[in-house]
């Protein structure tokens, strides 16, 4: 009945004789002794030697003290070590026995001996297991603590995860954080549903984002990926990862998006504000042919045909101005040429020179740039500064002395063009707001020209600004723009500018 129970053993039992003169040997092994070494208990007695090489090297050493020491003080021999099977390649073996002295001065051991490979395979992947999950837990890439999904109470986490939110290593090892409360409250059902899921399934399917109280009370967006543990405490696992940056970037994004709309918008609207004049202008000359074509062939004046011209060319500014629009709310960029600045000035000035005169206002050019030639869309530029001197126009309609200077001056790299006026001037919130879309003072304004004005030169590298105008009352609106001669030296090339300065 023993010899039954000891062979139906996973192990074998067994006993080894270490005999006075250095020879060894194994006088006994059970039916599983073959098995776990190779060799049965009677071929070890032939050859010991080749059995005890095939104790692995690193282990050599440590086995022989081990069995000198339990031989020495008669005390329990425990030890594991690889073993190079003869079949199975390298097998781990550990032996438990204990040593008895005989007559003759012998010791022998008894006792119990099994193959624990996969016990140590399994050891040593979870060994890696715990290596790579500390790996990642210390690498501080994304937040992780360890969490109760009942009491919510975090018992440990990484540098990451307190640095996000500001918490420190004695906050936690006090226990004073605790996930339910770092929620803000409208995040608490979700994040109650995603635990429910948790406990019921083991993991949330999907990660959730939310938001966490900071320690400073500031919040901050995460994501969050949790996994249970242990389905009978509920302990889990949370991977947080800080999405402020992306948060921010989205917020970017649509802040972008919303400004290119505004844009599209303005520009809508200023298609409609500025293509108002050339129409006007062609409505006034078509009014005008009929009569002029009433009268007979020999007495109509010669400005039938300038008349006519004049039509034309109005219509065909217009649809330029809608084209060129068009093509800046769709491409972002202008269509440049080379141009002269002190001609666009003149081209800008006759849409309002008439409109200046029934006003009654004084307008100076003091056009002293030495360089004006830019880089520049025409139709672009001169509804800058259409816009510039209608707002000019219109904010010296409440006052008696009206006066508009437009002069130029330039440096090396660009030339500036201001427009002085001697209006109501600008409040300092006004001028905070200037070049906002749809930020108006005026009664029946849409708040459209300015925004639309910074946009069309930055577009041209340039810079608009306002500020008071110092020899008075009223404002001055300026904006710079790069000179062809500034971008002709990076080119390693030269351009003789000349200048005009004209006053009137």
């Amino acid at each position: 009945m023993m010899a039954a129970c000891v062979d139906a053993m996973p192990g074998a039992i067994a006993s080894f004789r270490f005999s006075p003169d250095g020879t060894g040997c194994f006088p006994y092994g059970s039916a599983n002794f073959e098995d776990i070494f190779g060799f049965s208990p009677e071929e070890s007695k032939a050859d010991l030697a080749t059995m005890r090489a095939r104790i692995h090297p690193d282990d050599v050493a440590r086995i022989d003290a081990a069995i000198a020491a339990s031989a020495e003080h008669l005390t329990k021999y425990h030890e594991e070590y690889r073993f190079l099977h003869p079949v199975r390649g390298a097998i781990w073996i550990e032996v438990h026995s204990m040593p008895n002295r005989e007559p003759d001065g012998s010791i022998i051991w008894h006792g119990y001996v099994c193959d624990i490979t996969a016990r140590k395979r399994a050891e040593e992947e979870l060994r890696l297991s715990e290596a790579r999950h500390r790996a990642f837990f210390d690498a501080n890439l994304i937040g992780v603590c360890y969490a109760n999904a009942r009491d919510a109470t975090i018992v440990e986490a990484n540098d990451r995860y307190l640095q996000m939110l500001g918490y420190t290593r004695e906050d936690l090892n006090a226990g004073r954080i605790n996930w339910r409360d770092l929620t803000p409250p409208e995040y608490r059902v979700m994040n109650d549903a995603a635990i429910v899921e948790l406990i019921e399934t083991g993991k949330n399917e999907r990660p959730t984002e939310k938001e966490y109280f900071r320690k400073d009370g500031s919040r901050l967006p995460v994501l969050v990926a949790r996994a249970l543990l242990d389905r009978h405490t509920l302990d889990g696992v949370a991977f947080i990862l800080d999405i402020s940056e992306l948060k921010e970037k989205e917020a970017r994004l649509r802040e972008a998006h919303r400004g290119q709309l505004a844009m599209m918008r303005s520009m809508a609207l200023g298609i409609a504000h500025e293509i108002n004049q050339p129409l006007a202008a062609t409505v006034a000359y078509l009014r005008v042919l009929p009569r002029l074509l009433e009268l007979a062939p020999e007495k109509r004046p010669a400005s039938v045909l300038d008349t006519v011209n004049n039509t034309v060319a109005q219509v065909m500014r217009a649809g330029e101005i809608v084209s060129r629009l068009r093509s800046f709310i769709a491409h972002g960029e202008p269509d440049k040429v080379r141009a002269n600045m002190h001609g666009l000035i003149l081209e800008a000035m006759e849409t309002i020179l008439s409109v200046a005169k029934e006003k009654k206002i004084a307008v100076t050019l003091d056009l002293c740039a030495a360089s004006d030639e830019v880089l520049a869309d025409r139709v672009q530029i001169v509804q800058v500064l259409i816009n510039l001197m209608r707002n000019a126009k219109e904010a010296m309609e409440p006052v008696s002395e009206r006066r508009l200077v437009i002069s130029t001056r330039s440096t090396d790299a660009d030339i500036r063009v201001d427009i002085a006026d001697t209006g109501v001037g600008l409040t300092e919130k006004r001028r905070s707001d200037l070049f906002v879309p749809f930020a108006t003072t005026k009664p029946s304004g849409m708040g459209v020209g300015l925004s639309i004005s910074r946009e069309i030169i930055e577009a041209h590298h340039g810079r608009i600004w306002a500020e008071a105008n110092p020899e008075g009352r009223g404002a001055i609106f300026s904006f710079t723009l790069p000179l062809v001669a500034d971008e002709a030296e990076k080119l390693n090339g030269e351009i003789d500018a000349g200048g005009v300065c004209a006053r009137g």
